[in-house]
């Protein structure tokens, strides 16, 4: 009988793999905010080395559902993303930085 992914599974799958030398930073443009961020072709590449499985998806916004971006009221946005793994599903947001 296979075994059921779990969250747990996950978490102690990938938070044991050193990222430190992949790690980017970005300087935001207002207040001197910096990012510490993983470029997302290496995460990906490290989600599917160990879960091949995995897919992810963007969601969509908008009237006709044609714009995987979210724009606010204010000017500013944001995307969102899906990943699956199995059963397990995970979604997370993300402003947009820059333009």
């Amino acid at each position: 009988m296979a075994t059921k992914t779990t969250f747990k599974d996950v978490w102690k799958t990938l938070s044991a793999i050193d990222c430190n030398e992949f790690v980017k930073k970005r300087k935001g443009t207002k207040g001197g905010f910096e990012a510490s961020y993983l470029p997302w072709a290496w995460a990906w590449k490290v989600m599917v080395e160990n879960y091949p499985q995995a897919t992810y998806k963007f969601t969509k916004f908008g009237e006709h559902k044609d714009s995987d971006v979210m724009v606010y009221d204010n000017r500013t946005c944001a995307v969102e993303c899906t990943l699956y793994i199995d059963d397990l599903e995970r979604t997370m947001w993300l402003p947009v930085m820059d333009n």
